[in-house]
């Protein structure tokens, strides 16, 4: 196991390193990060928490599909116990479980809570996943990359025109997803799990499956021994539990403006800081989900008052009574969606990846808003998985794998002093040379026996030079050849380990690695490395 420093990879960006680093201005806006660091002030935020039965029966419900552990079993009881605290984390849904990292996300909430415990033994931490599947990015949820047995980066996307602005939540597998699984398991590398893995994605992605069902399934069979527990952020939102952050933010129209320049105040004085937020606060950061399809709540362009959802236009007020009569159709952007999933959990912990941190740095004053308080927060663990044959050439080749995560115009240029120089022209030069005196050294001898044989020799020593000159063109063909093929090598590695210019967890699916390690040995490693985790990226 290897570390690296975020700041010695090009695609981290500089927020994340400053947060790591302890920024002081950026570390202002987690004034709750210290939370970790009192047992009486997370009990009393435990005790505090007024709505348990409503967070079990939506984790019940969001569960209900799944075979449990013992362990989730004792922790769905734990729940209602005043002791009891989160440990969350989240990501949308993802085919055959999405990114690499969100894997590596779950670990680290596991883990967090399981060291949490340790040091608090009188609460309980439970890890919970949220899995977001109210969005109606259904195209980001419909792919995902993975590396063939050539460890060339292939792309596998269940998306259809069709499913715009359909909430994932709604969305279930077609027959083609049969072809598309027995496709994925012939391209994977072989390996002795191979079976294991086949047996594992085919008994979960079948015709009729909705995608979110699939994406906990997946989980729940890497996580459930660990006692994670997951909720759809569907199911709470059918729960109506948004309604409170709704009373909040629609007394007056003066109410959500004054919410929107709040965060809006946000945005810009991180800005003048350097910081540059990729979130975009409106005046209502609101959903609505009608009929089968999800909208985004927007602002008339004609009448600051006047809104729309899809073709239908409401005044403030109508939308007020809408949403406060019908909660259950009304779900948050991501700007406002980890404040919903405090509101119906007590969370001690926000697992996140870099950009979540990002945005977070705005919700301070939002959190108040809505008569809550951001939780503390950690960054999730980073990894790069090296697989034995890119071992072995890095240590043959002497190099890192910290070297490969440039950019893909910055590796190509650096090629060229990766290449062993060609020698040869002054190695067939001296040769040629010693070529021509060794029969010049015989002229004289010849001539004394025959004078026209000193011809003769002459013609013999430039036949030779010119079998030289043919060896020599073979010679630099062959090496031409041999350093193309190292070239290749070079690419390919750079492609396995920083593909896309972006950082391994960020590009393959999960499936490789279970297919190389096992199911069992790949989330112990997940584990590990999340045990490992502090400030920087770990090589494993």
């Amino acid at each position: 196991m290897q570390f690296i420093e975020f700041d010695k990879i090009n695609s981290i960006s500089d927020f994340f390193v400053k947060y790591i680093n302890n920024d002081s201005f950026i570390l202002s806006r987690f004034p709750n990060n210290f939370l970790l660091d009192s047992s009486e002030r997370l009990l009393g935020k435990a005790k505090q928490f007024a709505h348990r039965p409503r967070a079990k029966r939506i984790i019940e419900q969001s569960m209900a599909n799944l075979n449990l552990s013992e362990a989730q079993k004792l922790n769905i009881e734990r729940i209602e116990k005043s002791n009891t605290l989160f440990v969350i984390t989240g990501q949308q849904v993802g085919l055959f479980g999405g990114p690499l990292y969100t894997p590596i996300k779950i670990a680290s909430a596991i883990v967090s809570a399981q060291k949490l415990h340790s040091k608090y033994p009188n609460l309980n931490f439970i890890p919970l996943f949220w899995l977001e599947d109210n969005d109606h990015d259904a195209r980001e949820a419909a792919d995902i990359s993975y590396f063939d047995a050539n460890y060339d980066v292939n792309k596998i996307s269940v998306f259809s025109d069709e499913l715009l602005n359909v909430p994932v939540s709604e969305i279930t597998f077609d027959d083609s997803i049969e072809h598309i699984v027995i496709d994925l398991i012939d391209n994977l590398p072989y390996s002795q799990w191979k079976t294991e893995v086949a047996e594992f994605l085919e008994q979960i992605y079948k015709p009729a499956t909705f995608w979110n069902d699939a994406s906990l399934q997946f989980h729940n069979r890497l996580f459930a021994r660990e006692g994670l527990l997951f909720a759809k952020a569907s199911q709470c939102r059918i729960s109506g539990a948004i309604r409170d952050m709704l009373i909040a933010n629609f007394q007056s129209y003066d109410s959500a403006i004054n919410l929107y320049n709040t965060l809006e105040l946000q945005k810009s004085s991180l800005s003048k800081s350097g910081f540059n937020i990729n979130a975009n606060p409106e005046i209502i950061n609101y959903c609505c989900h009608i009929q089968g399809k999800r909208y985004v709540v927007k602002q008339s362009k004609e009448s600051k008052d006047t809104f729309t959802i899809a073709d239908n236009e409401y005044t403030f007020d109508e939308l007020k009574e809408l949403m406060l009569s019908s909660p259950e159709i009304v779900s948050p952007k991501s700007l406002l969606r980890p404040i919903f999933q405090d509101k119906i959990f007590p969370n001690a912990l926000s697992i996140l990846g870099a950009g979540e941190i990002a945005y977070h740095s705005l919700l301070k004053e939002a959190y108040n808003f809505f008569d809550d308080e951001i939780p503390a927060i950690k960054p999730r663990a980073s990894a790069t998985f090296l697989l034995p044959k890119q071992k072995e050439f890095l240590e043959a080749s002497g190099l890192t794998a910290e070297y490969f995560m440039q950019t893909y115009d910055t590796f190509e240029a650096g090629l060229s002093s990766l290449i062993s120089d060609d020698f040869s022209e002054s190695q067939f030069q001296l040769s040629r040379q010693k070529i021509a005196e060794a029969y010049l050294s015989l002229n004289q001898l010849l001539i004394e026996a025959d004078p026209s044989l000193e011809r003769t020799s002459g013609s013999f020593s430039y036949k030779s030079i010119d079998f030289l000159d043919t060896l020599q063109k073979k010679y630099i063909s062959a090496q031409k050849k041999k350093n193309f093929e190292l070239v290749q090598k070079y690419r390919k590695n750079k492609n396995f380990i920083y593909p896309n210019n972006k950082l391994q967890e960020r590009s393959f699916s999960a499936v490789n690695f279970i297919n190389f390690f096992g199911i069992e040995k790949f989330v112990n490693i997940l584990l590990k490395v999340a045990d490992k985790a502090n400030k920087e990226h770990i090589i494993y």
